[in-house]
């Protein structure tokens, strides 16, 4: 999916896995990374 996004023209696409993170997991993880909510911050709907 990233990939067919990125060709697109979307380049601000990121994907991160966190290998063997169930979602419940993976949303801590997600969230306790500064460097990801930043980013997720960083937009903006207008």
């Amino acid at each position: 999916m990233v990939e067919r996004l990125r060709a697109a023209g979307n380049m601000s696409v990121k994907h991160t896995e966190f290998e063997g993170a169930d979602h419940r997991e993976g949303g801590r993880a997600v969230f306790s990374s500064v460097k990801l909510v930043d980013w997720m911050l960083g937009f903006s709907k207008n």
